[in-house]
C-alpha cells in the first residue's frame, strides 16, 4: 500500500536588454525544488502460512498450482510488516548571461560572449522501521484474526492464456495488519522473552513507524561555471562571400 506525496516548486526571471544599437543583453535566473515525500508512506506486509504444493506445466497456457492446504482465513499467521520509503529534494539555481555586440569592424563583424551558473543539490534519506520489529514476526508464528483478511474474486483473471490461474485470494489493510501487531493480541503470542522484548520496542520506537536511516542516506551536490566568447568574421574574396 503506498501513497506518493510530491511537491514542485519553481520560479524565474528573464530580461531582455537593447543596450543600444550595437549591444543586446539577454539575463536568465531560475529556481526549482523538487520533494518526493514519501518516508515512512509506504507499506510492505506480509501473511501466510507454512504449505507444500506442486506446480502442473502439462495443460499449457497457466501453469496448475496445487496447494496441500486451501487458503482459509482461520489459519494465517504474520511474516513481515514494515513501513518504509525516501525523502527525496532536488534543489536547483542556474543564471546565465548572454550578450551580442554587432561591431562591423572590417572582417569582424560580431561577437556572441556569455557565462552561465548552475548549482544542484539532491539529497535522498531512508526511512524504515526498526530491524527486530519489522523482523519479529517471522515465521507465521502470531496468529491473525480472520476479521482483517476479505475474500477478492478475481474471476476472469488471465483468462485468455488457458490453464489454470488462480481466481481467488484474500486482501487485508496493511494499517490494521499492523495495528494488530503492536497490541497484547498480537505481540502476546510470542514466548514471554520475545514480546517483552517487542513490546519495549514498540513503545520505544513508536510501532512500525519508520525512522530515518542516516546511515544509507546521501547528499551530492554539482556546481558548474562557463564562460563563452564567439567571434563571427565575414568577408568577401573577389565577389565570393566567406
Amino acid at each position: 500500500m503506498s501513497n506518493t506525496k510530491t511537491e514542485t516548486t519553481a520560479f524565474g526571471f528573464n530580461a531582455d536588454w537593447q543596450v543600444n544599437s550595437d549591444l543586446n543583453v539577454v539575463a536568465d535566473i531560475s529556481y526549482s525544488k523538487a520533494e518526493s515525500n514519501n518516508g515512512n508512506d509506504r507499506t510492505d506486509t506480509v501473511a501466510g502460512f507454512f504449505n507444500d504444493y506442486t506446480v502442473d506445466y502439462s495443460q499449457g497456457g497457466v501453469s496448475e498450482l496445487a496447494f496441500a492446504e486451501n487458503l482459509d482465513k482461520d489459519i494465517l499467521g504474520a511474516n513481515w510488516a514494515q513501513f518504509f520509503g525516501d525523502d527525496i529534494e532536488d534543489e536547483i539555481v542556474e543564471m546565465r548571461l548572454d550578450a551580442e555586440w554587432v561591431l562591423d569592424q572590417g572582417v569582424l563583424s560580431k561577437v556572441n560572449f556569455g557565462a552561465s551558473y548552475s548549482d544542484r543539490t539532491l539529497q535522498t534519506m531512508p526511512t524504515n522501521t526498526f530491524t527486530e520489529i519489522r523482523n519479529g514476526w517471522g515465521g507465521y508464528i502470531v496468529e491473525l484474526p480472520a476479521s482483517l483478511f476479505t475474500d477478492f474474486n478475481a474471476d476472469g483473471f488471465l483468462s485468455a492464456e488457458g490453464g489454470y490461474p488462480a481466481n481467488n485470494w484474500l486482501i487485508f489493510n496493511s494499517y490494521e495488519f499492523m495495528d494488530f501487531l503492536e497490541s497484547e493480541a498480537g505481540y502476546g503470542q510470542l514466548s514471554p522473552e520475545d514480546a517483552a522484548r517487542m513490546k519495549a520496542n514498540i513503545d520505544q520506537y513508536d510501532g512500525h513507524t519508520a525512522h530515518d536511516v542516516v546511515a544509507n542516506s546521501f547528499e551530492v551536490n554539482e556546481e558548474l561555471m562557463a564562460l563563452y566568447v564567439d567571434a563571427y568574421f565575414q568577408g568577401e574574396i573577389g565577389e565570393m562571400p566567406w
